[in-house]
């Protein structure tokens, strides 16, 4: 399914949360299946379909690493689980990271967390500042492949930076 045809909303890696809230509610409302009680058991079960079409559209596209990957998806860019690859220079910081991280798991120095969240902070900024405007430029009907894989390469990146996110918060 199309949620960007569903919600009403241009195909974009940016979407505008309110417009897209919006929608949510007033499909939500909609299709509800508490209003088709009365109903065919046929427009129950179509309604309970909407409905959790609706829901899983919308944590997609209010998701923006979620959105990122479904419209590469969408765009015909394939993820294939356990074989994707970044760059050994990303994977080598990464590595300076992870060793801050257990550092700061064995001495749970504030200072050694707010030194890892910077370094967290300063490449997420510099991967964003060099995507924006491959994802500004994108033609969503002929799009360019070379593009789409930097923009694949930013999404797991970012994955990567938020996995040691989570990982510092535990």
């Amino acid at each position: 399914m199309n949620y960007y045809d569903l919600f009403e909303i241009p195909v974009s890696f940016e979407v505008d949360q309110e417009q897209l809230t919006r929608r949510y509610y007033a499909l939500s409302k909609k299709y509800h299946p508490d209003k088709y009680t009365l109903k065919s058991s046929d427009k129950q079960f179509l309604a309970l379909q909407m409905s959790t079409e609706i829901n899983k559209g919308f944590k997609i596209l209010v998701d923006r690493q979620k959105r990122i990957k479904y419209l590469l998806e969408f765009l015909g860019v394939k993820f294939i689980e356990g074989q994707e690859k970044v760059s050994q220079d990303f994977l080598l910081e990464m590595m300076d990271i992870n060793e801050e991280l257990m550092d700061y798991q064995f001495d749970k120095d504030p200072e050694k967390k707010n030194s890892i969240l910077k370094s967290i902070e300063r490449i997420r900024t510099s991967l964003s500042d060099r995507i924006s405007p491959v994802m500004a430029g994108i033609d969503y009907n002929n799009p360019d492949m070379n593009a789409l894989s930097d923009i694949k390469d930013y999404y797991l990146k970012s994955q990567y930076l938020g996995r040691l996110g989570v990982n510092l918060n535990h």
